[in-house]
């Protein structure tokens, strides 16, 4: 049986202001034809449907569409369950009405694993729907006070359900939370972290045992410590960092237990994001690729561009920021620079750290001079005012 595993759609995202609507109805419906051409029973989507808990007017109608075409058009069975995105409530309304139709819906963790079972010539196949949560959901379900982190707290929950991974039969589970393998999992801007100092992270190692493991929250695809652990990745790039990535889908094909081949699809964005590098001028005149796209520059000039984004974005429309490399060297750089104990400094020392930090120019003896000047100024102007 094959199924598709997708994740992180984040409808409804905007991107530096920008609506992703129309991208994101483009991309919809390269799956509805990947659908369409394969012989796809169950999509399963590991959360994260909308980009924010309460999704706009078009997010919502968006989605709905997808849906629909799927169950009604196209009698495709639907897995779904909520993320750290979501809203819980908004996302399982109607759920136990849809279900009829097809479309199981699971945002809330409950003491019994939720199951939805599919067979075909090899037997059932069990689809365990594990939405986000936090530990302390697992504390207070089984009142375990032990649980601090989020592997405790899914290591625990799977042990109070292992009877069910009893049966040899084939087991899926659907999850949308922070794994990791031996090497560092690829993480992206647009995540949205599940905590602070680490606890997040669960070991891959835990649901090895599953016959196949569908993730959502990572927005990178790749697989986490076995090849049988994925992420799915978002549908598409959605921010800066992820400008190299291959955005794809999971085809995965159950056949007998131990047995399942998984295929990668790379999607075909509208819009792609994309890192221009070089002198504005040059950029300006080379004109590359989709001028729709969205696009970041990172200038080589020395000094700053007048009216340079209303400049690009008259070339690009999609024009999303403009930064300077010397500057983000100097970035770099003063991450390295000693905390300054600001109250053993006077108002000058400070500014001309501030000066050559931000500008890579030394506060030489003009500018101190003026810096005064401007200072005892805006003194007086306060003492008038006072």
């Amino acid at each position: 049986m094959k199924f598709l595993h997708l994740g992180d759609l984040h409808i409804g995202k905007v991107l530096n202001g920008r609506s992703m609507i129309e991208d994101q109805s483009y991309i919809l419906q390269q799956v509805i034809d990947l659908v369409k051409a394969e012989d796809i029973r169950l999509v399963v989507i590991a959360g994260d449907l909308y980009d924010r808990s309460i999704p706009s007017i078009e997010a919502i109608e968006l989605l709905n569409t997808f849906l629909d075409v799927l169950i009604n058009l196209l009698s495709i069975k639907v897995c779904i369950i909520s993320g750290n995105h979501d809203s819980a409530e908004r996302l399982s309304f109607a759920s136990s009405i849809l279900k009829d139709k097809g479309l199981i819906i699971e945002t809330t963790i409950q003491k019994e694993i939720s199951n939805y079972i599919l067979n075909d010539q090899y037997g059932d196949i069990c689809f365990h729907l594990v939405p986000y949560f936090k530990p302390s959901k697992i504390k207070m379900l089984f009142d375990h006070q032990e649980i601090k982190t989020y592997q405790d707290a899914l290591q625990y929950y799977l042990k109070q359900n292992q009877t069910v991974f009893l049966d040899g039969k084939r087991h899926v589970l659907v999850t949308h939370q922070f794994f990791s393998g031996k090497t560092a999992s690829l993480t992206s801007e647009s995540e949205l972290p599940l905590s602070v100092g680490g606890a997040e992270i669960i070991d891959a190692s835990i649901v090895k045992d599953f016959d196949y493991v569908a993730l959502g929250h990572l927005h990178a695809p790749q697989s986490v410590g076995y090849s049988h652990i994925r992420y799915s990745g978002s549908l598409l790039k959605y921010s800066i960092d992820e400008a190299k990535q291959h955005k794809s889908v999971c085809i995965v094909n159950m056949l007998e237990k131990g047995n399942l081949t998984i295929e990668k699809r790379e999607l075909k964005p509208l819009r792609d994001i994309r890192v221009l590098t070089g002198y504005f001028d040059d950029i300006m005149k080379q004109k590359q690729g989709n001028l729709e796209d969205y696009v970041a520059f990172i200038l080589n000039d020395e000094t700053m561009i007048t009216n340079a984004m209303d400049r690009a974005r008259s070339v690009y429309p999609n024009a999303l920021m403009i930064t300077y490399l010397m500057y983000q060297q100097q970035l770099e750089q003063s991450n390295d620079i000693d905390f300054v104990d600001v109250q053993k400094k006077s108002d000058e020392e400070l500014f001309s750290i501030f000066y050559q930090q931000v500008t890579g120019v030394e506060f030489n003896e003009d500018k101190e001079k003026l810096f005064l000047e401007l200072l005892d100024e805006y003194r007086r102007v306060k003492d008038d005012e006072n």
